[in-house]
Order: C-alpha cells, then structure tokens, then sequence
C-alpha cells in the first residue's frame, strides 16, 4: 500500500445481532429503522455519522464504500433510501448514493463502492472538516420486529490519501483535439497544485508512444488546488497514426515527488489528413 494512503474505517458496532454482519472484523452491523413499536407504516429513519477529515481537506480522492442488505420478506420501492454526506454538521446534504435504485435481492448484501466524496464536495461547493458526515436514510412500511423490514449496514469505509506539501500534477492533456492537421502541432496539458504550498516550479515530462520527449521545465505561481494551461512543447504527427500521449510532473518546487497518485495524465490521438473542398459557382456573362 502506498505510504500515503490512509483508511478511515467504521466497523458498525451497534447490536442489530449477530449473523447479519458482513464485517472484515468485528461481529455486528447497524440497522436503520424506526423506534416506533409496530405499525411505523411510512416513517423515515436516518442514520448519521460523524468523521473528522479535517487532514484532509485539499485530498482530491476520497471515496466511500460500505455494505448493506434489505431484511424483508419482499423488496419494497422507497424513493427516500438515499445515502447522504455533507462537509461539515450545518452545510446542506448532497446525494451520494440512492440505495432503492441500486438495491439487490432482499436478504442480499451487496457493495456500494467508489463513490467520488472528493467530487461531489467540489461540484458543491464544499469541503471535509472535522465534522464531515455521511447519512443513510430508510422509509419503512412496518417496524422489523413486528414482521416489517429494515436496511441493516456493515463495513462504511472512507479512503483517500493525505495531502502533502509540493505535490503537482497533470490533470490532462488538452491539445491537440481531433480531427487536426498532420504535421507539427502544439502540445497543451493542464498542471494543477494538489500540494499544501503554493507552486512555483515543476519539471513536466512527457513521452509520445514510449519514447521520451524533451522536458518543460515551468515556472509560475499556483495556489492549492489551482489549475493552469501550459504549452511543453511541439510534436510532429502523420496521418493516420495512433498517438499514446503520458505527460507527468516531477520536481515540485524543486523537491523530489512524494506522492505518485495524481501526477500522471495519458490520451490516445489519431491524426488525420483535413482536405480543403473548394466550390465554383457558376455564372452567365453578359456582354
């Protein structure tokens, strides 16, 4: 496991009983369902928890994963089975998951994984702190122990990795965009600062099909998080000619890479010949 990858993991301890956990360790799971006794025919239940991601607020990778089941005697729709997570205790709930579109068979469990926290914070506009939440909701038709049913939860896992302080990296090759003329063209990527200190240098290489290129060696200023575009260089394309593009960073402020994760960007280019159509209009002389 890479050194800078770090796990938050919650092995659900709350007593739904033995033999419904799907735990890695551990021996019980969570249910969500009402406290109503019996009859609790439409009632929504939640369940809330609370991590402190506050190292974590610049990753750009976190993503949660978790197991559930359906205990009922028949899978009954409910549009409110959602998943939830929001960055801090007062910001506004975003959808992360909706558990009735996706569920399985009842009495199932099945993994709901790679779901894009860093993502859907940004798109947003919000990031982890030491609050961030994750919610699951539930509506019920009846009370589980009068015979009803319940979403039972086992093994909620938030990963990403630690941000560090000189980290850059390719977000992606922009330039060219097919269809585009053969011959010499520009290269264009964006570089973003996913480090803690703002950037002012990086080495950017690059290689075309296997074989390295030269260099571009840029200097600017970046602040966390930042992106900017920048032209490496020029590539000399044929026609109808598969092209794989890797561009990564290295160097960041001048210090040896640390984390490996977010540096590289590929694409996959075919050139093409563009033909010039020329049209004659035809025209009556008078004398």
């Amino acid at each position: 496991m890479d050194a800078n990858v770090s796990r938050l993991y919650l092995n659900t301890v709350s007593a739904f009983g033995a033999g419904y956990n799907h735990t890695t360790s551990g021996s019980y799971a969570y249910s969500v369902q009402s406290n109503n006794v019996c009859g609790g025919a439409g009632a929504i239940s939640s369940a809330i928890t609370t991590l402190n991601l506050s190292n974590y607020v610049n990753s750009t990778d976190l993503t949660l994963s978790f197991w559930y089941l359906e205990h009922s005697v028949t899978y009954l729709p409910h549009t409110p089975d959602k998943v939830w997570i929001r960055g801090n205790n007062t910001a506004t709930w975003i959808q992360a998951y909706d558990l009735d579109a996706n569920h399985a068979a009842v009495n199932v469990w099945k993994n709901a994984t790679g779901i894009d926290v860093s993502g859907l914070l940004k798109a947003n506009s919000q990031s982890v702190s030491s609050t961030f939440q994750i919610k699951f909701t539930h509506q019920e038709d009846y009370y589980w122990g009068c015979g009803g049913e319940t979403f039972i939860l086992d093994d909620i896992n938030v990963s990403g990795t630690v941000p560090v302080n000189d980290d850059g990296g390719i977000f992606a090759v922009t330039a060219p965009v097919s269809p585009f003329m053969t011959g010499s063209n520009a290269i264009w990527v964006t570089l973003k600062n996913y480090g803690l200190n703002t950037l002012t240098k990086d080495t950017i290489k690059w290689k075309v099909n296997g074989v390295a290129q030269t260099p571009y060696y840029w200097t600017g200023s970046l602040a966390p998080l930042a992106t900017t575009s920048v032209n490496i260089g020029s590539y000399n394309f044929t026609s109808s000619t598969n092209y794989t593009f890797k561009v990564y960073s290295s160097w960041p402020n001048g210090n040896p890479e640390s984390k490996f994760i977010n540096d590289t960007a590929t694409k996959n280019i075919i050139a093409c010949v563009i033909r010039q159509l020329y049209y004659w209009r035809n025209h009556t002389q008078f004398h």
